[in-house]
């Protein structure tokens, strides 16, 4: 018996000694005696301001060619030039004059291509005859055959532009186009022997086909720059298209400096742009547009499916918002009407985790 007592004197020992050990360590080190706090809700007022909606976009346009207008022959010299670049052409206007007598432009899609006198029918008496009712303004029997009646207007006509009374329709005094474009090139020059059959006189500037911008927008006026080009576009949110001439003009110079041409208006009719040409640039409102302006930490989600937060206290509603562009400074421009006026909760993140507002 002894010997257990003695054994359990040891045990006790040092169980008492490990013990004492045990609260040396513990008291040795800091012991917590508070909770972290959670984290304190901030908020910021959502701000009124304007906003272009200023973004990267790629245009891309198709030209169609430049009308012409050519010669239908003629002889003599040059004595006056009508027309100049960037003036237009259209049905009767005077383009130039061949020892004297002025070469008239007129609408058609088909070509006078015979000299005209009493005894002919045809088609193309018919269409001189349309063509003397509208430049005489007169009642015209319009019948395929050139009689006195018709010599008798031909002369009218003829009178009327300076040429010789012959009652004989000659077609060198006409000169077709399809229609009325704006002058880029006039090739013919007071001097110059009057222009041969088929010689080009008159070129327009390339016509600009359609209009595609990506990514797309809303229906609204809009602006696409680049290189300094500023061009005015308008779309129903589908179609684009061009909002004026002087807009064609600045598509035209873009295009062709974008394929490696000169930009410059005067040399656009000598060397069209390719038949499609893309062009990088940035895509804005034509005029900027009320907008909300919140800091980028208020937002959770994404730019698809962002939320913002309002409320107090802890208690948070989500808003959806729909973020229509960014700031280096952090900010974001969103729509959401019913922010206006409201408070913002700030690191939104941290206080509603993965709550969504959708």
């Amino acid at each position: 018996m002894k010997g257990t007592g003695a054994m359990l004197i040891v045990l006790a020992t040092t169980a008492l000694a490990a013990g004492a050990l045990m609260a040396a360590a513990v008291i040795g080190k800091p012991v917590p005696n508070t909770v972290e706090p959670a984290p304190t809700a901030a908020f910021a007022p959502v701000v009124e301001d304007l906003t272009d909606a200023n973004r990267a976009a790629t245009l891309v346009a198709y030209f169609e060619p430049a009308p012409t207008a050519t010669s239908s022959g003629g002889s003599g010299i040059v004595t006056e030039v009508f027309l100049e670049p960037g003036e237009t052409v259209a049905d009767g206007v005077p383009v130039f004059a061949s020892d004297g007598v002025p070469v008239i432009a007129y609408e058609s899609a088909i070509p006078f291509f015979r000299t005209l006198s009493t005894g002919a029918r045809g088609e193309d008496v018919t269409q001189l005859q349309e063509f003397l009712a509208d430049a005489l303004d007169r009642e015209v029997a319009v019948d395929g055959r050139f009689g006195p009646a018709t010599a008798t207007l031909v002369k009218a006509w003829q009178a009327s532009v300076k040429a010789p009374a012959t009652g004989v329709f000659d077609p060198t005094h006409l000169l077709r186009i399809d229609g009325e474009f704006a002058v880029a090139t006039v090739d013919v020059a007071v001097g110059q022997s009057a222009p041969t059959l088929g010689a080009v006189i008159l070129r327009g500037h390339p016509v600009v086909g359609d209009v595609a911008v990506t990514p797309g927008a809303e229906a609204g006026s809009y602006v696409f720059v680049s290189s300094g080009s500023r061009i005015g576009l308008t779309t129903d949110g589908e179609t684009w298209r061009t909002s004026s001439a002087a807009d064609d003009a600045e598509m035209i110079a873009l295009a062709r400096a974008a394929a490696g041409g000169s930009p410059s208006p005067e040399v656009q009719g000598a060397s069209a742009p390719p038949a499609e040409v893309r062009i990088d640039g940035r895509l804005a409102f034509a005029e900027p547009v009320p907008t909300l302006v919140l800091p980028a930490s208020a937002l959770t989600g994404d730019t698809d499916g962002a939320c913002a937060w309002i409320g107090s206290g802890a208690e948070f509603t989500g808003v959806p918002v729909r973020v229509s562009g960014t700031s280096a400074s952090g900010a974001v421009t969103v729509d959401a009407p019913e922010l206006a006026g409201e408070q913002v909760l700030l690191d939104a993140a941290r206080h509603v985790g993965d709550r969504t507002c959708r």
